[in-house]
């Protein structure tokens, strides 16, 4: 195993082979503070490690950092307020007028049309247990914590309501949960938010695409990762989204969720 390098030794590195020309006591930090393998090496390319870019001076490379976190930073109160406004209304019309609002509850009123969809079903299924696995591993985990929210119903023999198991889905099982509900609650849910079109979403199926599209971004954003160059990107944007778009851009949907 090699030894590791020190920061003079990374900024030698930085300037000999590399080429960048790096010096003195503020660039020092600076390194330090963004870090060689976060920094550099995440920077030094756009998407994949073929398309080197071609620096000449660190600040060249600070500055693209910079403008990275920046924006991260115009992202972030957005996209965790979308995230939570659209756990919170899907979550609500889902247990409306229900006698009780337990996920296993809406699973058999509110997951059951179309049987004989086996894709349909097959979704559903993992979904259930996708979300049994996750209130499993939580109420491990809140052994001797002070919050208890999964705890403190199981203990008392009860079921954990949806809005605990929506405390604890990730914005894909969101998406996934909003897939597998019947298709009147989908388009009730959709017109909830006015983004309900039967001319091009004829499956009500666009806000489970819009969540998908941006699950990886808001996971690169809360986890500090790369953003600039969509390298977080892991699927193509659906075309249900695309048209969905041109005829009701974002900024007419996003107040009915403000």
């Amino acid at each position: 195993m090699s030894t590791p390098q020190t920061i003079n030794g990374l900024m030698r590195h930085l300037r000999n082979d590399c080429h960048i020309q790096i010096s003195g006591s503020y660039q020092k930090q600076q390194l330090i503070s963004y870090g060689y393998y976060h920094g550099y090496k995440g920077y030094r390319f756009v998407k994949n490690s073929h398309n080197q870019i071609l620096y000449t001076d660190f600040s060249e490379v600070v500055a693209v950092i910079e403008y990275d976190n920046n924006l991260k930073a115009a992202l972030y109160s957005d996209l965790m307020f979308i995230e939570t406004a659209i756990k919170n209304i899907v979550c609500n019309e889902s247990v409306d007028g229900l006698k009780l609002g337990t996920f296993e509850h809406i699973y058999k009123e509110r997951m059951r049309d179309n049987p004989t969809n086996t894709k349909l079903q097959s979704k559903r299924l993992k979904l259930r247990n996708s979300v049994y696995s996750k209130l499993s591993a939580r109420y491990h985990d809140e052994e001797g914590n002070d919050n208890q929210m999964v705890r403190h119903f199981y203990n008392r023999g009860e079921d954990a309501p949806l809005w605990v198991v929506f405390e604890i889905l990730y914005l894909s099982d969101l998406a996934s949960f909003f897939e597998c509900l019947n298709e009147s609650m989908r388009e009730r849910i959709m017109m909830q938010l006015n983004m309900f079109d039967i001319s091009i979403d004829t499956n009500r199926n666009l806000l489970s695409s819009i969540l998908y599209t941006i699950k990886s971004l808001r996971n690169s954003v809360a986890h500090n990762n790369i953003i600039f160059d969509t390298r977080f990107k892991d699927r193509n944007i659906s075309p249900v989204l695309k048209n969905g778009l041109k005829k009701k851009p974002v900024y007419k949907i996003l107040p009915y969720i403000h």
